[in-house]
């Protein structure tokens, strides 16, 4: 029996395990999880017709994020043939970046990066540090300032968070030859403006944390309700919504493509003036990212709510 299933998992996608090159004897095949807490949770499948066994294994890789299962051809009366198939994962992320429609980094190109820095960030907002997330086609490591490039097999490809000191003027990039690639600098808050750091779990699964701009704040009535009285006032109980918009101006086209993940992302907080963080509903359910990077740098605009109070 031939087993085919991937070692790195990407969560968000379909998952699946195919099995072929059965023994003539075989009735079914049989999978147990080796690993809480599904641990001895089993499962049996006959062998279709065409000889090919495909299972969807996308739940279970979901619930267990690093784990393994046995694998193993069975007798109508359940006896082991010839040796099980013990299969392992691990987690990579939600969704692999090299599924994804992603524009070109102008500098993460020379890196070989499908994910990259964008090339407009702002300073932080708050004590939080500002945190960008990398993905390249080889290992690299984010040490004083600077992306190194290391040996292709030194680092596993996977998404990772970046993160930046709330001092730094400027992110340079560099080969191991120091050949310099490039820097993109951090640029300043304006006094007049107002700012909120915000923090979400990109497509891909890393943390991605950055300073936007808070426009448009708004309170609103929610789940309103009026009783009777004897006097016939009137007698309305409000409940009460908070919200603002989220601005970035001056992006390009992989800038506003970067940014844009914030509206598909599952978890999604924001910390104003330095207090707690808060998890935030973003209300913006689409953007449609510019075709090209002709004419005037582009804004993005996230409306959310930021906070919400019971009726009375």
């Amino acid at each position: 029996m031939t087993v085919t299933f991937p070692t790195s998992i990407w969560a968000q996608e379909r998952n699946i395990m195919t099995l072929g090159s059965f023994n003539s004897s075989t009735a079914y095949v049989l999978i147990v999880c080796n690993t809480a807490p599904m641990s001895g949770v089993t499962a049996k499948y006959t062998i279709p017709a065409s000889g090919d066994l495909q299972i969807d294994m996308s739940d279970l890789v979901r619930v267990v994020s690093n784990g393994s299962v046995t694998v193993s051809e069975r007798t109508a009366s359940g006896s082991l043939i010839g040796t099980s198939t013990t299969k392992t994962w691990t987690r990579a992320g939600l969704i692999n970046p090299a599924h994804v429609i992603a524009p070109a980094n102008e500098i993460g190109s020379n890196f070989g990066a499908i994910v990259f820095a964008p090339s407009m960030m702002l300073k932080s907002a708050t004590p939080a540090q500002i945190m960008f997330e990398l993905y390249c086609a080889d290992g690299y490591l984010f040490s004083t300032g600077r992306v190194k490039e290391l040996p292709s097999d030194s680092v596993q490809n996977f998404a990772r968070s970046v993160a930046i000191d709330t001092d730094t003027a400027a992110v340079e990039f560099w080969h191991l030859s120091d050949e310099s690639y490039g820097s993109i600098a951090i640029r300043d808050l304006e006094p007049c403006k107002n700012y909120a750091t915000v923090e979400w779990v990109s497509f891909s699964g890393a943390t991605r944390r950055h300073t936007f701009e808070v426009i448009n704040c708004t309170t609103e009535t929610i789940d309103a309700v009026s009783l009777q009285n004897l006097q016939n006032f009137y007698d309305e109980r409000k409940g009460r919504r908070d919200g603002f918009v989220l601005r970035l101006e001056d992006l390009n086209r992989y800038d506003f493509w970067y940014y844009s993940d914030l509206i598909t992302s599952s978890y999604v907080r924001v910390m104003l003036n330095g207090k707690s963080w808060r998890q935030v509903q973003v209300v913006t359910k689409a953007a449609k990212i510019p075709d090209n990077d002709e004419g005037k740098l582009n804004t993005l605009e996230i409306e959310v709510n930021y906070a919400k109070y019971d009726t009375l």
